[in-house]
């Protein structure tokens, strides 16, 4: 099992000039508009047998033997411990598939390398990797490309387990996915405070009693300055907390900044009402996320917004171990994907990864990571009381300190649509930075 530093793979990808072939990958072809499409996948050693990737044993034994190689964030000792220790040996033993961990630094890495192939004229089959992590902000850049493999969602077994018409299974950031995308895991985004400083009685569980803790305690909320990723999230919770959960999945993608002030008018007016009672008066914030995390273990700051599931953070000594997260009346659920590039050499290796990604004991096993299981896609009628069983035990080792699966499930709204996002964060800059009522 091969890893790869971020420069030593751009490294790699540099040399497309020479071919696929000889940085050690070999074509398969694909075909993502027939759903008999027959394809091959790829070994090091030998030429593997043509498939139907609607024929799910045929996809079994071209996989077999073979390689599959990943591209996602590496920039986490939990992810890494994962892939690694957990993930790599589970499909080597199940169906004798070999894995590869291509590591990058940014997400962004990973859509930006497989537009250089599209732009590099590479074909099916002749690409360097096949299957990465794909986070929803980045599916708008990728789904017009044509750098996706096409509707793969369509032949995967697990996907029994799922529903099929939810926001991560059907959609990513109100983005229609056509099956191009399959689920890794949910990241559920919540406020998050220390139960030795804070009575749970005291936690605010929506918007107006936030703003009621702030005014009765100046000077302990705050949140990052936008576009900081997590200061974006806490905004956006607080202004669907005021003006409803819909009001930005009902946007048109041709919205004008003007449209988007008016019915966004009660949110912000919310946010600029609150900025007196924010850390430093709301006259500046803080300008990254980790400024946060860091001024909430110091004791600056009462709450911090991020992933429900907190006991990765406790044990990596970030915050401290008397820390809970709270589920709001509206909790937003950002899924990740992996998903499947048009010119992976190894189609069959590909498939078997993202279904394996499915399989609910697989989901349990990313806890280790931070990320719940995503239960707010999944069709618990169709768990066996082996599956059922297993998210209880997930729950009970990593979801300490935090909400229930069912709670999270019951709360969770999807992200904004995607088109808005840039709008939203201008917006805040024009209308709530530093402004009052």
């Amino acid at each position: 099992m091969a890893e790869f530093t971020r420069r030593q793979f751009l490294g790699m990808a540099g040399a497309l000039g020479l071919g696929a072939a000889s940085l050690g990958f070999f074509g398969c072809g694909s075909n993502a508009a027939s759903s008999s499409t027959t394809a091959s996948s790829s070994s090091a050693s030998e030429a593997a047998p043509s498939f139907d990737p609607s024929d799910w044993d045929s996809v079994l034994e071209a996989a077999k033997g073979t390689t599959v190689t990943y591209i996602g964030y590496g920039q986490t000792a939990a992810y890494n411990d994962y892939f690694n220790n957990v993930f790599a040996p589970t499909i080597k033993e199940k169906y004798d598939l070999d894995f590869e961990y291509v590591q990058v630094e940014n997400t962004a890495d990973i859509i930006t390398l497989w537009l250089d192939e599209k732009q590099a004229g590479l074909g099916e089959g002749e690409g360097t990797t096949d299957t990465g992590w794909v986070s929803g902000p980045y599916y708008a850049d990728s789904k017009d490309s044509g750098i996706l493999w096409g509707d793969y969602l369509q032949y995967l077994p697990n996907m029994k387990y799922y529903k099929k018409d939810v926001a991560g299974v059907a959609t990513s950031d109100g983005l229609p996915i056509n099956g191009t995308m399959s689920l890794f895991a949910s990241a559920f985004e919540t406020f998050i405070y220390d139960s030795d400083k804070i009575d749970e009685a005291d936690v605010p569980h929506n918007a107006q009693e936030l703003l009621e803790y702030a005014k009765a305690n100046p000077g302990r909320v705050t949140y990052p300055a936008l576009p900081d990723y997590h200061g974006s999230y806490a905004a956006r919770a607080l202004i669907m907390d005021i003006c409803g959960s819909d009001v930005f999945a009902n946007m048109p993608e041709d919205i004008t900044a003007e449209e988007m002030k008016e019915q966004l008018a009660d949110g912000f007016e919310y946010l600029r009402e609150l900025n007196p009672y924010l850390w430093n008066e709301g006259k500046t914030y803080p300008t990254t996320y980790s400024d946060w995390v860091t001024m909430f273990a110091d004791g600056s700051t009462d709450f911090i917004y991020g992933d429900a599931w907190v006991q990765s953070i406790i044990e990596a000594g970030s915050v401290p171990a008397t820390t809970e997260s709270i589920a709001w009346e509206h909790t937003i659920t950002t899924p990740h994907f992996l998903t499947i590039p048009w010119d992976c050499p190894n189609l069959a290796g590909a498939l078997v990864m993202c279904n394996e990604f499915l399989d609910i004991q697989s989901m349990c096993d990313r806890g280790v990571t931070g990320y719940p299981p995503a239960t707010e896609c999944m069709d618990l009628s169709k768990l066996d009381d082996e599956q059922k069983k297993a998210l209880e035990e997930c729950e009970a080792e990593y979801g300490m300190n935090s909400p229930s699966l069912e709670e999270l499930a019951e709360v969770a709204v999807a992200d904004i649509p995607a088109w808005t996002k840039p709008i939203f964060e201008e917006l805040w800059l024009t209308e709530v930075s530093g402004k009052t009522n």
